[in-house]
């Protein structure tokens, strides 16, 4: 039987928020007899829900836009710099593939049009780096342009149109 790193931490960090539930009902316990205020315990619970769900906490996204922002700002001081176009993409996925999308905030939006327009300004794009910028495209509801944009990518590199993001961003694309 092979035991992964990744197994042994979830379990570790479950246990160990077990542990610590107990611990924070004892505190709750102990405050709630000296008649203080609660306010140590919502911390340790708080904790505690973290530990125990870690290993099915696969992000955390806050209004208006998060990573997005971020990234975007990256790609617009540099629009070269490949590792922040592909950072952008991810999290341009993550906000295309949620059932609900959160709207993007007035100051991610405008971080997220400025991104567009530098990279639309360069000649010289990768089929990876066009597929990006479709898809800022698409979140910022100019579906004509993403269109354009992601047609050109799998023009420059015909085998993107066999993966099946790229075919799942065409059908949106071209609704």
């Amino acid at each position: 039987m092979e035991v992964k790193l990744d197994n042994v931490v979830t379990i570790v960090l479950m246990v160990l928020g077990v542990v610590l539930f107990f611990v924070a009902l004892w505190v709750l316990k102990v405050l709630i007899k000296q008649k203080k205020p609660l306010t140590p315990a919502y911390g340790l619970f708080a904790f505690t829900v973290i530990m125990v769900g870690f290993s099915a906490i696969t992000s955390i996204t806050f209004p208006g836009g998060g990573g997005i922002d971020k990234h975007a700002k990256g790609v617009g001081k540099d629009p070269g710099d490949a590792k922040t176009v592909a950072a952008l993409g991810e999290d341009l996925d993550k906000h295309l593939d949620a059932a609900k999308p959160t709207q993007l905030g007035p100051g991610t939006k405008a971080e997220l049009a400025n991104a567009v327009a530098r990279l639309s300004a360069r000649t010289n794009l990768s089929a990876e780096s066009r597929v990006t910028l479709s898809k800022a495209q698409l979140v910022l509801g100019r579906t004509n342009e993403a269109a354009a944009t992601l047609k050109s990518a799998v023009t420059a590199n015909p085998r993107l149109s066999t993966d099946p993001k790229i075919r799942t961003l065409l059908r949106r694309v071209n609704e």
